[in-house]
């Protein structure tokens, strides 16, 4: 029996950009930008009973997507500002027939400041972020001290906080960033891989090209040791 796969293409954007709104629809939640208010609406975010699991910057979905196969008992939550790399994750979420995995459409940020409730994440991953290089893109970088802040409020005790990149200029600046933060290093050797972090486009992209690759991992309320 032939299976029609889901494609991409299949997906639409769900509204124009004149009517706009916040909407959840087959498990995406759609933020759009430059609403008057982002306030009252219930995103129907599964932050129930399961350990919650979420990743900012998910590309294609290729690293969210084989962790939620392989760990049914996590709810996971791809965050992905790009509706053309959305298309690829509801794709193949849909084709796989994942059922633990809910994916954003929208800003981190904004996701941040008024959906994500204080102390409800487990586990938080940022894979290979735009680092903006230039200087007078320096307030498009993450980890200002704002979004620090923010990442400290919705980590629970003990929740983890996972950053990889590929720009040495930008592992310097979050550790920087974290610093002053009541989240401690945990990964003393920054250019050593984390067991198991998995695999993704990226990943593999710049080590084609022969980048470094630098690995952050902090804990909240938790010393390791360094």
């Amino acid at each position: 029996m032939m299976v029609n796969l889901m494609k991409p293409k299949d997906l639409n954007y769900p509204f124009s950009f004149e009517n706009r709104q916040l909407l959840t629809r087959d498990f995406v939640f759609y933020i759009p930008p430059y609403l008057d208010c982002y306030s009252g609406y219930d995103a129907q975010l599964p932050l129930g009973s399961k350990p919650v699991f979420v990743e900012f910057c998910s590309g294609n979905g290729e690293w969210i997507i084989d962790k939620a196969l392989k760990n049914p008992e996590i709810q996971f939550i791809a965050v992905e500002k790009m509706f053309l790399r959305v298309k690829k994750i509801f794709s193949k979420r849909e084709n796989l027939e994942i059922r633990n995995l809910f994916i954003v459409c929208g800003d981190i940020n904004l996701l941040l400041e008024h959906f994500l409730p204080k102390e409800c994440v487990d586990t938080l991953a940022i894979n290979f972020p735009d680092p903006w290089p230039k200087e007078r893109h320096i307030k498009h970088r993450l980890f200002h001290k704002n979004f620090v802040e923010k990442v400290e409020g919705v980590l629970k005790e003990g929740g983890d906080l996972f950053l990889v990149t590929d720009d040495n200029g930008f592992s310097e600046w979050v550790k920087n960033a974290m610093n002053s933060s009541i989240l401690s290093s945990h990964k003393p050797d920054l250019l050593e891989p984390i067991d198991s972090y998995g695999s993704s486009f990226f990943l593999r992209l710049w080590e084609s090209k022969g980048k470094e690759i630098f690995y952050h991992h902090y804990k909240k309320g938790v010393y390791a040791g360094r």
